[in-house]
């Protein structure tokens, strides 16, 4: 059995009878089976199969502070108020983060489809509405979380490169310093703020069989300049291929449906998209001199580098 995933919590040596204490008590029927997933790279995320249906069970990293973890609880109960389309979760006592033995855990349903990830493909035009209307639903919310520390945030750009030049090679140097140098020209101060998801990824978004959307692992939501979420989406989301400035027209268009950009923002978006894409790259070499192999890490390194090459190239 893996893993990467299991280890993320070390102090569980029966994972078996944890699991099968988690269903039942949250009621959710005798535990049938259960698989581990290997995506993601800091909790352990299990797949429950049970006399009731199929959940997902999110088990804590032992790593993570008791601040970040209270976090969650915060987050899931604005987004259950508001109706925000995540897989329903399961609560008990009005908390949708649990404890048994002393490893912490939040369990939501099982939706029967799959992540854009796994099906290979970006969001298609009417998918792309959807998501965007989430996105500006998110940013409405009234919320102002526990700041947490994201090291894979734009934010941290400048500071990572300095931190991890040293280590980058030639060419990933050369396109995350010229990243550094357009993100740094911004004046983030003049930015609206507001409660973003800040990881809306093809990873993190689940079509499921019936066409309904869900959005998935708040764990990274901040308050943080409103642009940087629509930013990421234009680096990380939709098709890469096609021109950088033509994915920002097509979704500013669309997000200005919901909510109006000031002129800040919109000078900034290429700023902050370059960035998105130089923090993919230094991302995944901080991820691997912690020792992680986790094949997922190929993927965004790519994202990043292509990314980067292809909006340098229409700055010429």
């Amino acid at each position: 059995m893996s893993s990467e995933v299991l280890q993320r919590i070390p102090e569980v040596s029966d994972w078996d009878g944890l699991l099968q204490d988690v269903s039942r008590g949250l009621e959710l029927g005798a535990l049938i089976a259960w698989d581990v997933i290997e995506v993601g790279l800091e909790d352990s995320n299990i797949k429950l199969n049970t006399e009731k249906g199929e959940y997902l069970f999110k088990g804590y990293a032992s790593s993570r502070p008791q601040s970040e973890i209270d976090r969650y609880d915060e987050i899931f109960a604005a987004i259950t108020k508001n109706n925000i389309p995540h897989p329903k979760l399961m609560d008990k006592g009005n908390k949708f983060v649990h404890e048994i033995n002393s490893v912490q855990f939040s369990v939501y349903e099982w939706v029967a489809g799959k992540s854009f990830y796994q099906l290979g493909r970006v969001p298609d035009n009417t998918e792309l509405k959807t998501i965007v209307g989430i996105a500006a639903n998110l940013n409405k919310l009234p919320v102002q979380p526990t700041f947490l520390h994201d090291s894979w945030a734009v934010y941290n750009l400048p500071k990572a490169f300095d931190e991890s030049k040293d280590q980058l090679n030639e060419s990933d140097k050369s396109l995350v310093k010229k990243a550094v140098e357009i993100y740094s020209g911004v004046i983030h101060d003049s930015l609206p703020h507001a409660f973003v998801h800040g990881d809306i990824t093809q990873q993190n978004l689940i079509l499921a069989d019936n066409g309904e959307i869900f959005l998935i692992d708040f764990g990274v939501a901040n308050y943080y300049p409103r642009i940087q979420e629509l930013a990421l989406m234009v680096a990380l989301l939709i098709d890469k291929t096609e021109p950088v400035i033509d994915r920002i027209n097509k979704l500013v268009a669309e997000y200005e449906t919901h909510i109006k950009l000031t002129d800040a923002e919109k000078q900034a978006i290429f700023p902050y998209v370059v960035a998105s894409q130089a923090m993919e790259i230094l991302g995944v070499y901080r991820e691997r001199s912690k020792g992680s192999n986790l094949k997922e890490l190929d993927y965004w390194i790519n994202i990043g580098r292509s990314g980067l090459k292809l909006s340098f190239a229409e700055l010429e």
